[in-house]
């Protein structure tokens, strides 16, 4: 899969272009200038005096009267001058099939539309505007679109845009994460905190709970996704999603992350049940586009096994390590369970995930954890998650901005 094209223009500099005028100073050469005189005394003048009269006064007596009597009646009225103007919109994916307006003319019912070498299905023809369905393509880019009528023919170049197709893919990836702690024995009181991240991907055939597990009801030890996820550079300085609430929530570009990121929002910002729209951008090589829904964030929740949100961590157990949870509605529930170390400090020494279905519990596998180790404590980091309904334009993928919202607390294993 290669990047869409983005052009590069490298200016020409240090060089200086210019017209230089040779002039030889010394050339004082004009019309009828020459002042030069022959220093030789010779004054001799010419004394012929003929008077030649040559009353030779031939004229043509050619009758010829010829006139050229070439009755041209070429009625050509210059097959050129048909002209495609415009192409709106001027991009779609390369499935085809979307509808698009050409306007130009003078057009006619032998209209014959092509976008590069693929034939273009008519829709309605009028004399200054044609409606088709695109053609499919073999591969994304630039196409010229012309317009072949009985009496002439026009082009315009590149005039259309193909994209991947991304139908039943994802075309951004990300997620807006609240993270709530629970439990009275923190050595402080945590502070509830968010974050948010996501990144314009090629279409990916990907779930975000994926990232945790490669299958639902199911966990994984220090698991790695093992898709391939790629990114395009956008080559803007941030992206603004609209708060549910009102304002605008801005995300600058991260060269590091390779995405639009945040690292610290606040609950303002993270709006329980809400639903955001990606406002107008224009990244390099893409129409400029916005997406509606292209975030949807879940409500709180309470994690009611094992009780983590006491005064000290309950005692959880391998054979039987259940966890619990109120309501439902998620597109998925995704865990974080992370093995302190002996002194009950991170990182962990072992980190299980695991993607479950919202429907109020789950049983931990008394497999998942590499090893079992009494008096050690755990993190468990529940997650509800929502993932969106909005379809980006260019290329019709689905959004993959996830909105999570996590309890945290502690257990310890016995």
């Amino acid at each position: 899969m290669r990047t869409l094209p983005l052009v590069l223009l490298l200016p020409l500099a240090g060089c200086s272009f210019g017209l230089e005028l040779l002039v030889d100073e010394d050339d004082t050469r004009g019309g009828g200038g020459d002042t030069s005189v022959d220093g030789d005394a010779d004054t001799d003048t010419d004394s012929d005096t003929d008077t030649d009269t040559d009353s030779d006064t031939d004229t043509d007596t050619d009758a010829d009267s010829d006139t050229d009597s070439d009755t041209d009646t070429d009625t050509d009225t210059d097959a050129d001058l048909l002209r495609v103007s415009s192409v709106s919109p001027a991009y779609g994916t390369t499935a085809g099939g979307a509808e698009v307006v050409i306007t130009g003319g003078p057009f006619d019912n032998t209209a014959a539309i092509r976008f590069g070498t693929a034939v273009a299905t008519r829709i309605s023809v009028s004399s200054n505007e044609i409606v088709v369905t695109t053609p499919r393509q073999s591969a994304e880019g630039q196409v010229d679109v012309s317009v072949e009528t009985s009496s002439g023919s026009g082009t315009l170049t590149s005039g259309f845009t193909y994209y991947e197709d991304g139908t039943g893919k994802v075309g951004i990836v990300g997620s807006m994460d609240w993270f709530h702690t629970v439990g009275t024995y923190w050595s402080s009181t945590p502070t509830d905190t968010g974050s948010a991240l996501f990144f314009l991907s090629v279409p990916a055939t990907l779930q975000y709970w994926e990232l945790f597990a490669p299958t639902l009801d199911s966990c994984r030890s220090e698991y790695t996704y093992s898709g391939s996820i790629s990114y395009y550079e956008p080559a803007l300085a941030n992206a603004a999603l609209s708060i549910p609430t009102g304002g605008t929530l801005t995300l600058p570009w991260d060269s590091a992350q390779g995405a639009f990121y945040d690292p610290v929002i606040n609950s303002a910002q993270f709006v329980q049940g809400g639903t955001y729209d990606l406002q107008s951008m224009t990244p390099d090589g893409f129409p400029t586009f916005a997406v509606p829904d292209v975030l949807t964030v879940p409500s709180s929740f309470t994690v009611t096994g094992p009780n983590i949100a006491g005064s000290t961590p309950p005692n959880i157990t391998r054979s039987a390590f259940n966890i619990s949870w109120t309501g439902s509605g998620g597109d998925a529930i995704v865990l974080y369970l992370g093995k302190r170390d002996s002194t009950g400090a991170t990182p962990w020494d072992e980190l299980v995930t695991c993607a479950v279905r919202d429907d109020g519990s789950f049983t931990v596998p008394s497999s998942t954890f590499s090893s079992w180790t009494t008096g050690r404590y755990v993190d468990i980091v529940v997650g509800r998650m929502k993932l969106p309904t909005g379809t980006i334009p260019y290329n019709n993928a689905d959004s993959g901005f996830a909105g999570i919202y996590w309890v945290w607390g502690l257990g310890r294993m016995q």
